[in-house]
């Protein structure tokens, strides 16, 4: 991914949809585009600071699917990765038996402002 300014638009389960911009700074870009590896260490460490656990981590090519156990819930993160501009993410939560399925699309919008 690139660095810049990105606007991720998450649709719930529910139909429900939210837009939010951030900037993706060189620090944040050096821990998403590391070596497979690297990204799990990151991702492991993000991922039991909320309490989960990661079970499964697969990234190679554009793609990145991962599954994490959070309680009683199991979660899948299925991630498509577009040329570093762009990416689609389908997260499948199970709980007690009942699916949940949510999106997650983001595009690079342009460059930083100053100061972010």
């Amino acid at each position: 991914m690139r660095t810049g300014m990105w606007e991720n638009t998450v649709t719930a389960a529910s139909g429900q949809t939210a837009t939010r911009s951030h900037c993706f700074k060189p620090a944040d870009a050096a821990v998403s585009n590391g070596s497979p590896a690297a990204v799990r260490a990151e991702t492991e460490k993000a991922v039991s600071k909320s309490g989960c656990t990661l079970k499964d981590f697969k990234l190679e090519n554009n793609a990145l699917t991962q599954t994490m156990v959070c309680g009683s819930s199991t979660i899948l993160q299925e991630t498509r990765f577009h040329g570093g501009d762009s990416f689609e993410t389908t997260m499948t939560s199970t709980d007690g038996g009942v699916t949940k399925v949510s999106q997650i699309k983001g595009r690079r919008t342009g460059d930083c402002k100053a100061g972010e």
